[in-house]
């Protein structure tokens, strides 16, 4: 997947917006920047919105005179408006100087680009190129999840699921047992775990994490089992319908929903609930 970064910039600015341009280019990125695209008689709002369209990333190069430019203002509402209303990880922010970032911006993210120009664009290097990857893995674009998922300390992963449709990133601390994170992940999300009618008739729902197209094992840590920095989890459920009595034809059958190797949804509950100390009564509830 080619990474194009439209680069949101002030007049005053062009100097140091050239450079972080260069480098932008000298790692594989493509930056999109109006005075290299225009030519005489071009609309510039018909750039900006082709730009905006098809960049990954919008980079906001932030100073003093882009806050007084009325086109930059243009800029990043448009690719926060984008940002929000697709629920991806688009708007970037490049700090040139000291001047405060809108209160908007501010829990986006802000690379300093100042006095060293270079290690604030290696950030967003970075940044880019590890969404690129976990994009090209997953087949969907890095956004927010449904849920505000609190900060921990810990290892920066993605989580990505085709039932639910979405990657985003994630931090998990490295040493602790899948089952462990499992669980975390799905209470911060607010996933259900039963759909009932008075506990009589619905489904229950069980969930794990894979890694490489392979389960990862409930009771063992993430680090055991190989999963690194910034790698790419897959989150699986297990839907398994019930009933208070028999039925009178036909069957009560699970499904997994995953994009890599099935797991066995009973002995992947059944491991996840040893590991949480559940006993089989609590592990069927």
């Amino acid at each position: 997947m080619s990474t194009a970064v439209f680069i949101s910039h002030a007049g005053a600015d062009w100097a140091a917006t050239q450079a972080i341009a260069a480098l932008l280019r000298e790692a594989g990125l493509t930056p999109l920047l109006d005075r290299e695209e225009l030519d005489l008689g071009d609309s510039f709002l018909g750039f900006m919105e082709n730009a905006l369209r098809q960049a990954t990333h919008c980079l906001l190069l932030w100073s003093a005179s882009a806050d007084a430019s009325p086109w930059v203002r243009v800029e990043w509402e448009a690719a926060f408006h984008r940002t929000i209303s697709e629920s991806q990880r688009f708007l970037l922010i490049g700090l040139l100087d000291e001047h405060p970032v809108p209160q908007l911006l501010r829990p986006r993210l802000q690379a300093r680009c100042f006095p060293d120009t270079s290690s604030g664009v290696q950030q967003i290097i970075a940044l880019c190129r590890r969404d690129g990857r976990a994009e090209s893995d997953g087949a969907r674009a890095i956004c927010a999840p449904r849920a505000e998922l609190p900060l921990t300390e810990g290892l920066p992963v993605y989580v990505t699921s085709d039932l639910f449709g979405r990657t985003f990133p994630w931090q998990v601390p490295v040493d602790w047992p899948v089952a462990l994170a499992t669980e975390r992940l799905v209470a911060d999300l607010g996933l259900p775990r039963t759909l009932d009618h008075e506990g009589r008739v619905g489904l229950r729902f069980s969930y794990g994490l894979g890694h490489g197209g392979q389960p990862l094992e409930p009771t063992l840590p993430l680090a055991a089992q190989g999963v690194q920095a910034h790698a790419l989890l897959w989150l699986s459920a297990a839907v398994t319908p019930f009933a208070a009595t028999a039925a009178v034809a036909g069957g009560l059958a699970g499904a997994q929903f995953r994009a890599g190797l099935p797991l066995d949804a009973a002995r992947a509950l059944r491991l996840r609930s040893q590991a949480l100390g559940l006993g089989p009564a609590d592990a069927a509830a």
